[in-house]
C-alpha cells in the first residue's frame, strides 16, 4: 500500500512539475488549476479501473477455476524471479478484501473449495489487470493535446505500470496454488473413502450382531421344541 501511494503521490507531482514548467500549452495557467486537472485525470484512471475489475467480476467463476488453462508454465515463474519478484511481491498493495475475497494469506490450506477459490480469484485478478493496460489509454480521449499529452498519457502508463505488478505477482503464485488445491483434494479423498470404510465395518458390525442374535434364537427355539 505505502509504495502503491507513494508511486501515485510522486507521478501527480513529478506531472504538475512538468506542466508548469514546461508544457507551452500551458503558459498563463494557474497552478491550482493544473493540479486539480491531474487530480481530476488520476480520478477518471480509476473508475476506468473499477470498470475494468467490474467486468471481470461478473463472468462465471467456472471460466476461471483450476482446471481452466491459466496454467503457469517454468519459464515463465523464472523470467519472475529475474525481475526479483520475491523481494517485492510483498510491497505490492493487495486489493482483494474489496472486492470481497483477501488474497494476502492462505486461510484454509486444508479446503479444495477455498483453494479453488482462491484460484479464481487469482485468474481473475490477472485477467483484469492485463484488461486494464488497454483500456487505461482511454484517458486519452481528451479532446485537447494539452490535456492528453501531458496529463492524460502520463497517468495511463502509471496506471498501466501499478497494475503490471499485481498481474506477475498472480501468476508467480499460481503454480503453489494449484499444488496446494491438488494435496488438499487428495486429503479430502482419502478421508472419505475412511469415513466409507468406517461406515461398512459398522454396518459390517451390526450385522453380525444381528446374525449372532438370531442364531440363538433359533437355538432356543429349536431347545424348546426338543424338550416339548
Amino acid at each position: 500500500m505505502v509504495l502503491y501511494l507513494s508511486i501515485v503521490l510522486v507521478a501527480m507531482t513529478i506531472i504538475v512539475i512538468c506542466n508548469i514548467t514546461l508544457n507551452p500549452m500551458m503558459i498563463g495557467a494557474s497552478p491550482l488549476w493544473i493540479i486539480v486537472m491531474v487530480v481530476l485525470t488520476v480520478a477518471v484512471e480509476v473508475v476506468i479501473n473499477l470498470i475494468a475489475e467490474g467486468i471481470i467480476h461478473i463472468m462465471p467463476n467456472k471460466w476461471f477455476d483450476v482446471n481452466s488453462r491459466f496454467h503457469v508454465g517454468k519459464g515463465e515463474r523464472k523470467f519472475y524471479e529475474k525481475l526479483g519478484i520475491k523481494k517485492w511481491k510483498e510491497k505490492v498493495w493487495e486489493l482483494g478484501a474489496v472486492g470481497g475475497f483477501s488474497k494476502k494469506v492462505i486461510v484454509d490450506p486444508n479446503s479444495s473449495a477455498y483453494l479453488n477459490r482462491y484460484v479464481v480469484e487469482c485468474n481473475k485478478g490477472f485477467v483484469g489487470h492485463i484488461l486494464i493496460l488497454p483500456m487505461s489509454f482511454l484517458i486519452l480521449l481528451f479532446p485537447e493535446p494539452k490535456y492528453w499529452l501531458w496529463i492524460g498519457l502520463p497517468v495511463a502508463v502509471v496506471s498501466v505500470f501499478l497494475n503490471i505488478l499485481p498481474a506477475m505477482i498472480l501468476r508467480y503464485n499460481l503454480p503453489k496454488l494449484e499444488v496446494a488445491y491438488k494435496r488438499a483434494l487428495s486429503k479430502e479423498k482419502m478421508k472419505k473413502a475412511n469415513e466409507n470404510v468406517d461406515v461398512n465395518l459398522s454396518i459390517q458390525k451390526e450385522s453380525n450382531l444381528l446374525d449372532k442374535h438370531s442364531d440363538e434364537e433359533s437355538t432356543e427355539t429349536l431347545s424348546q421344541v426338543g424338550n416339548a
